[in-house]
């Protein structure tokens, strides 16, 4: 009966069944479709076939007022942060109106553990136009640029936070998420989030020493 459920997903809708395929199938599924192993000519060529069917589609009737132009944008988490709608907003308002997002929110199934870095997937595979992870997810993909924005006591106040999101040196970090097949857009400041323990104290970088620490 699964199976069956599965294949109707597949006919009905692909795009949706690649980025929810079943937790049996993931390591397989991960493991031919890693956003790595994908060869820069095939995402050349499927980036090719969306934007050309995108200007036939716009070329299409004309005379009449130009359609804005829907971006689907592959959000990990249910619900959306903050600021991916200041993000979404800024969009909207310097493209005046002609560009707009549209979230898909919980971009793969809940029990995901990797879902960030599925949704990095998702963009590199033409799934969808925009993504979003953390800093934290991309070191996971081999690109090790965004670390330094992890280390702790760096970044002390949100000051700081927003002054470094608003520089040259994020662009810079950026840069190399072009060997996944990426161009980075933006480094967005978050809700900062503090590390705690009940067997020490973790108030200096001293004490970080040797020290296991579970993420999300």
């Amino acid at each position: 009966m699964k199976l069956r459920s599965y294949a109707a997903d597949l006919i009905n809708d692909p795009v949706d069944f690649a980025r929810r395929v079943p937790p049996g199938l993931n390591r397989r599924w991960h493991a031919r479709w890693d956003p790595i192993a994908r060869s820069e000519l095939s995402r050349a060529a499927s980036g090719r076939s969306v934007w050309l069917a995108r200007s036939l589609h716009h070329r299409v009737g004309s005379g009449s007022p130009a359609k804005p132009l829907v971006l689907r944008f592959a959000n990990p988490h249910a619900s959306r942060l903050p600021e991916l709608e200041w993000f979404a907003d800024e969009v909207a308002q310097v493209s005046g109106g002609a560009v707009r997002i549209r979230f898909v929110n919980t971009w793969t199934t809940t029990d995901n553990p990797r879902e960030e870095t599925c949704a990095v997937a998702g963009v590199t595979r033409d799934h969808a136009d925009l993504g979003w992870a953390g800093t934290r997810a991309f070191g996971c993909l081999g690109v090790r640029s965004l670390d330094p924005l992890q280390a702790p006591f760096l970044l002390e106040d949100y000051a700081t936070l927003h002054a470094v999101c608003r520089g040259d040196v994020t662009r810079e970090m950026l840069e190399p998420l072009d060997r996944l097949g990426l161009v980075g857009l933006v480094v967005l400041p978050g809700a900062q989030r503090k590390p705690f323990a009940f067997a020490r104290r973790l108030v200096s970088p001293r004490d970080f020493l040797g020290a296991k620490l579970r993420i999300h």
